[in-house]
């Protein structure tokens, strides 16, 4: 990431104030220093505030905990071929970020950072949303019954600690 970065903010900088004249247009297009400021500003914008990258890798972890934190009692490790499903989601959304960002579309430059994002993050939150909702009966099990008394241990484990 930090090279993409680095890549995209050397070119703004490193692009001098310039006047583009085309064959249909003969009054050339002044592009100052302002502008470049500008794309600057929005380079930085888009790179921070839009970054794919956090919801990725919590998409990676997300699904790796659903493997890991089945509520199923399956097997509950991680091998070569489970890391692989699980970062190959978020490898393939960013080869497609990326192929879109280079293609020579003016559209898809503007709109794939904020599509790419809130995707991402929307995904992200449906994982993150499925450990969130609690589970029924493991509910049912963590609620003592109101109708018999507590356990002898409970009792003892309730009392302050003195140091």
């Amino acid at each position: 990431m930090a090279v993409e970065n680095a890549g995209d903010l050397t070119t703004v900088v490193s692009t001098p104030p310039t006047q583009y004249a085309t064959p249909s247009d003969p009054d050339p297009t002044q592009v100052g220093g302002t502008t470049l400021e500008v794309i600057s500003i929005l380079t930085i914008f888009t790179r921070i505030v839009l970054n794919i990258h956090p919801w990725l890798a919590g998409m990676s972890a997300g699904r790796a905990a659903k493997v890991l934190y089945n509520k199923t009692g399956g097997p509950t490790s991680l091998g070569a071929c489970g890391i692989l499903v699980c970062m190959i989601p978020s490898a393939l959304i960013h080869a497609l970020y990326d192929f879109l960002l280079t293609m020579d579309m003016p559209a898809w430059v503007i709109l794939a950072p904020l599509v790419f994002w809130a995707f991402s993050r929307h995904y992200f939150s449906v994982l993150w949303d499925f450990f969130e909702e609690p589970d029924e009966q493991s509910l049912a099990q963590d609620q003592p019954n109101s109708s018999s008394p507590p356990a002898q241990d409970t009792l003892q484990n309730t009392a302050q600690p003195t140091f």
